[in-house]
């Protein structure tokens, strides 16, 4: 033990003693540093693989001379480049899109499924075409009560729109739905068209007989669908412009309301044309528009009038 100890005195008093001024200073002692070596850069990525997310770096070895405690493992931050995709904290770097609420959920179910297709219903029952069916024996035998029409309304409600009441083309024979002057909104009749606007209509023992410019000397209205029943009525009168007149088929007596009774029809009364008969099954189809012979004649008498004859 005393030796230990003298041996560390001894070098407490040399390293005590002063240094002589005349021999040079002694350099300290310095760390011998590795030699250095050239930048390591990362390789380039191969062509055909996957892009990296992080950029390429280069990596300097420190300067000579660098004290050891400041070299450290740690890598330096790296600072993303512009379009790298970072992960959000503590999630996944796909994040779903947000959710709609459910009050928007219902608001498009609503608006989808019930408001546009209720939307267009509508505009096809009013404009279009329009189911109906017959009450009443007026139309025997065309028509008998319960069977269910569709009525064609596209040309009527557009001209209607336009103020073009007086140009709907309603032919001869046309079965047509209207309704009648002095009744509600509500009531609607079924009626043929046997006389249009300008023409002369004469009805006398059970015989029709239209006048007009192409028949100046008339034509008598063969009726195929009358079961040959004669009508009733003394009738000689011209019809308006703008205006119809109506009968119905069922030619017994009081079997009908129609023209005979209530005068001509103003075309802007007119709902439509019954062009498809959907019941009975047994009757399905479209509603035949029948053929007038219009080469029989009641004399040789010219009798057409431009005047309206009441």
């Amino acid at each position: 033990m005393s030796r230990t100890y003298a041996k560390t005195a001894i070098l407490n008093k040399i390293r005590m003693q002063p240094q002589d001024p005349a021999q040079p200073p002694t350099p300290p002692a310095q760390i011998p540093t590795p030699p250095s070596a050239p930048p390591v850069t990362q390789p380039a990525p191969v062509a055909g693989s996957m892009p990296s997310a992080q950029p390429t770096q280069t990596v300097t070895p420190p300067p000579p001379g660098t004290p050891i405690s400041a070299l450290s493992s740690t890598p330096p931050p790296v600072t993303p480049s512009p379009g790298t995709l970072e992960p959000n904290e503590g999630g996944d770097a796909s994040s779903e899109p947000p959710k709609k609420s459910a009050l928007l959920v219902a608001l498009g179910f609503i608006f989808s499924w019930i408001v546009i297709p209720g939307l267009l219903v509508l505009a096809v029952h009013y404009f279009v075409f329009q189911a109906w069916y017959v009450d009443g024996q007026s139309m025997e035998p065309t028509f008998h009560n319960g069977d269910y029409l569709i009525v064609s309304k596209w040309e009527t409600s557009y001209k209607k729109l336009l103020g073009q009441s007086s140009s709907i083309n309603i032919k001869r024979g046309d079965v047509v739905i209207f309704n009648p002057p002095g009744y509600t909104s509500e009531i609607f009749f079924i009626k043929r068209a046997i006389a249009l606007q300008g023409e002369r209509v004469v009805i006398k023992n059970g015989t029709i007989t239209i006048y007009n410019t192409e028949h100046p000397e008339g034509f008598i209205l063969n009726e195929p669908y009358t079961d040959n029943i004669k009508l009733e009525g003394d009738i000689d009168r011209t019809v308006e412009p703008g205006y119809l007149f109506v009968v119905g088929d069922n030619r017994n007596p009081n079997a009908s309301h129609d023209s005979r009774a209530i005068g001509p029809i103003p075309l802007d009364r007119i709902i439509g044309t019954a062009d498809l008969r959907l019941l009975p099954v047994s009757q399905f189809g479209q509603i035949e528009h029948p053929t007038y012979d219009s080469t029989i004649t009641p004399g040789a008498t010219p009798i057409f009038s431009s005047t309206p004859a009441r």
